[in-house]
């Protein structure tokens, strides 16, 4: 699957600042550098450049310098501070104890965080960068790199409050159309070429949930890969289980479809159950998925299984419960909600219909919401 744009700009970036950083004493002498320069223009253009501009100084070396060297700038810098008041003595300008203590103070909370940077292990942007691509591979692994001819997916999320991480996240594979893709117990059926996705809902919202989720997508990204169809969500909820999370529970859903008849799988923990469009009579049904318990509360659980069968122009729309709860009223509002929304998307093939659930039918900002919509052609 290519990379968006901004994560090839954000690569390019890294590459032409990813090593300089790390050469701490060129650094330490280039902000000495500016720091010397800073008290000679403050002193001389005492109207241009005011002495609480070594307040960027400050903030710019704790960026980029680690804790030893960035205390060792600090005393270079104040001394500067001192030059600029002497050579701003005989002007209007001068240096007052407001400026000194706010310059002070910004010393004080940039140690504090470098100091915290670097107990966590890392430099500058890198742990921001981390994240960031983290979240954007999570992202990447709710659509396959090719799907099955005849079949389109969409996928649309929203975190709470706008967050930049959520804890709900889609996974979607397509398994080697040759041969059969596992080993196949007496009732499993051969789903060799099929189209699996997974809806997963981290108990939490925003960035509570967000780091749950992205260690959690690994694990049953995983999972989804080497296990039989039957299999996956036990093993979830083992995998589960085994991290002992204070709030370690979440929803999930299980589709397992077939390009070329159409055959489908639902298997639910404790998740809404998914919607089909059926084109023949127009009518939205809810699939009658066996509702199990969620993942990570107790073991053992059997998931059992719903067939059915999509047609062409037929849709399946999964989605997690921030899209249908509204405060005050019952789950049937919410899925009406959705289901209106999505009506006018029917004549244009379903493009843009997950876009449209997302943002439309929910109770607010406040929690996250993933939309999900399958279709044949």
């Amino acid at each position: 699957m290519p990379r968006s744009r901004a994560a090839a700009v954000r690569a390019r970036a890294a590459g032409w600042t990813g090593g300089w950083p790390h050469n701490q004493p060129a650094v330490f002498l280039v902000f000495a550098g500016l720091s010397v320069l800073f008290a000679v223009a403050s002193g001389t253009f005492v109207t241009w450049v005011p002495t609480a501009s070594a307040v960027l100084l400050v903030l710019l070396a704790g960026y980029f310098l680690q804790l030893r060297y960035l205390l060792l700038l600090y005393p270079v810098i104040a001394a500067c501070v001192a030059v600029s008041g002497l050579l701003r003595w005989s002007t209007e300008y001068k240096v007052t104890p407001g400026v000194v203590v706010i310059i002070v103070l910004s010393a004080v909370l940039m140690a504090g965080f470098v100091r915290t940077r670097e107990v966590l292990g890392v430099q500058g942007n890198t742990g921001q960068q981390m994240l960031v691509d983290l979240r954007d591979r999570l992202r990447a692994q709710a659509l396959p790199a090719r799907l099955p001819d005849g079949v389109r997916m969409e996928v649309a999320q929203r975190s709470a409050n706008g967050e930049g991480f959520s804890g709900d996240f889609v996974l979607s594979v397509v398994r080697p159309s040759t041969g059969r893709s596992r080993e196949l117990g007496p009732q499993d059926v051969d789903w060799a070429g099929a189209l699996e996705v997974v809806v997963v809902d981290v108990s939490g919202k925003g960035q509570a949930a967000g780091t749950r989720a992205l260690l959690l997508s690994g694990g049953l990204s995983g999972l989804l890969a080497g296990s039989r169809v039957a299999e996956f969500l036990p093993a979830a909820n083992a995998y589960l289980l085994r991290q002992e999370w204070e709030e370690g529970f979440a929803t999930a859903l299980h589709l397992v479809l077939d390009p070329a008849t159409g055959e489908y799988a639902v298997r639910t923990a404790g998740h809404p159950p998914p919607v089909q469009h059926r084109a023949g009579s127009g009518a939205w049904e809810v699939v009658p998925a066996v509702q199990e318990p969620a993942l990570g509360l107790l073991a053992g659980g059997g998931y059992a299984e719903v067939r059915g069968r999509l047609q062409r122009g037929d849709a399946m729309v999964l989605y997690t419960d921030g899209v249908v709860e509204n405060r005050g009223r019952d789950l049937a509002y919410g899925l009406d909600r959705l289901t209106g929304q999505l009506v006018r998307h029917v004549r244009r093939g379903f493009a843009g219909a997950a876009e449209a659930g997302v943002d439309a039918p929910r109770a607010g900002a406040d929690d996250d919401r993933t939309v999900v919509v399958v279709w044949r052609q």
